[in-house]
């Protein structure tokens, strides 16, 4: 399996949810900075619009952005960004809601770009690379060299680790909070 193969399936189950009458899993808030092509509709009085995810048909050069924090983005983080045009992937982690970053078409690398300038921040060496965040803002990294994904609580400062690598947590992604 892979991370594609990963972020397909998540895609489905979202796709399956759509089609059973939830609509809001395949919402956005409208942002006129992405392309027309990435929606499926106009938005609504609200601002909310709908969206598919799409393949990618162009490359996205990561150089930039390793040349400027002085680092090797892993390869999960690449495939991760390689693949498809997406609002987000978002649900439920052991029934605490997680966020990973969106990969949004003329803003692919922004969210990677801004949280990876917390990180430089933060601390000297950056030995974690951020893919998104959890419902109390604590970031979700990708550990370099392991590949293993952790919990950062910036509140206690420790790292929490959650899966061997990002596929893995992709494929634990909940789209419905279990009962307790």
């Amino acid at each position: 399996m892979s991370i594609k193969t990963a972020i397909e399936g998540y895609f489905e189950r979202k796709q399956h949810l759509y089609d059973r009458g939830n609509v809001h899993v395949l919402q956005m808030p409208y942002d006129d900075t992405v392309p027309e092509w990435f929606y499926t509709d106009s938005p609504n009085r609200e601002e909310i619009v709908e969206w598919r995810h799409l393949a990618i048909n162009k490359n996205i050069n990561f150089r930039e952005i390793e040349e400027k924090y002085q680092t090797s983005l892993p390869d999960s983080i690449k495939e991760y960004f390689l693949n498809y045009w997406f609002w987000c992937i978002e649900g439920f982690y052991h029934n605490k809601e997680i966020s990973l970053f969106e990969n949004l078409p003329t803003k692919e690398l922004d969210s990677l770009d801004f949280y990876l300038s917390l990180i430089k921040e933060r601390f000297e060496t950056i030995n974690f690379f951020p893919i998104g965040t959890d419902e109390d803002s604590n970031l979700i990294l990708i550990k370099n060299g392991t590949f293993e994904v952790y919990l950062y609580d910036g509140e206690t400062e420790i790292f929490i680790y959650l899966e061997a690598d990002l596929e893995l947590l992709i494929n634990k992604i909940s789209l419905r909070k279990h009962q307790d």
